[in-house]
């Protein structure tokens, strides 16, 4: 269990860093499906594992958001989009929960 925990989070701060560092949406979204699969690769999950690092992906981002907030005192929404370009932020936000579902593979 806190194998599985210290995987997604260290995923997730994988992905927030090259997300943090690239600047465009296009390869912002590409980091977070690699590290996705990376993460699917390592992980071998079920799809209830997959949707639950997913969420947690999503609930890292917002907590990281709001602290990054009260700390400098402006928004920035490096990791979930501008919310002036709602499809922008909408495709990154859907793609923080769904990557690692992607890469499910079927048992069998």
């Amino acid at each position: 269990m806190a194998r599985s925990i210290a995987l997604v989070v260290l995923s997730w701060l994988i992905a927030a860093i090259l997300v943090l560092t690239l600047h465009s949406i296009a390869l912002q979204s590409l980091a977070i499906v690699a590290v996705a699969f990376a993460y699917m690769s390592i992980a071998k999950a079920d799809l209830n594992h997959a949707l639950a690092a997913g969420a947690a992906w999503l609930v890292l981002g917002i907590v990281a958001e709001l602290i990054a907030a009260a700390i400098t005192g402006h928004n920035r929404f490096a990791l979930l989009g501008p919310p002036q370009h709602v499809g922008l932020h909408y495709a990154l936000l859907f793609l923080w929960v769904a990557s690692p579902v992607f890469f499910v593979r079927a048992r069998g």
